[in-house]
């Protein structure tokens, strides 16, 4: 799958910038006469940002991109994130931010989504 998809919602226009990390968790530990001995505790929740441009014609055909996104994540509730290249997985959205420049027919947008790990 080439398109990216959260939820019901679908990209009109993939975003320039994908992040995928899976952070460690680790445990550090002072022993005497170590020092510090650090254990692996395993993966933690996947972390995506996606960095992009909602554009249109008009400043409202740009706005109702938008619109569309936030109506379809409302709630908060998990849902399943399709990145290009990696299997599906649940996700939940922690942060959308946006600003429009000029006259408002491009909008740049940051979004974070974490893994539903259960």
């Amino acid at each position: 799958m080439d398109t990216i998809q959260f939820r019901d919602f679908i990209f009109r226009h993939n975003p320039h910038s994908i992040d995928v990390s899976t952070p460690k968790a680790v445990s550090l530990h002072f022993c005497p006469g170590f020092g510090d001995v650090s254990q692996g505790l395993g993966d933690r929740a996947r972390e995506v940002r996606l960095a992009g441009t909602f554009w249109g014609n008009t400043y409202t055909q740009a706005l109702s991109q938008i619109l569309d996104f936030q109506r379809s994540t409302a709630g908060g509730v998990a849902g399943m994130l399709f990145l290009p290249g990696i299997t599906p997985f649940m996700a939940r959205l922690r942060n959308f931010a946006f600003a429009a420049d000029g006259d408002g027919r491009l909008i740049a947008y940051t979004m974070e989504f974490v893994e539903a790990m259960a």
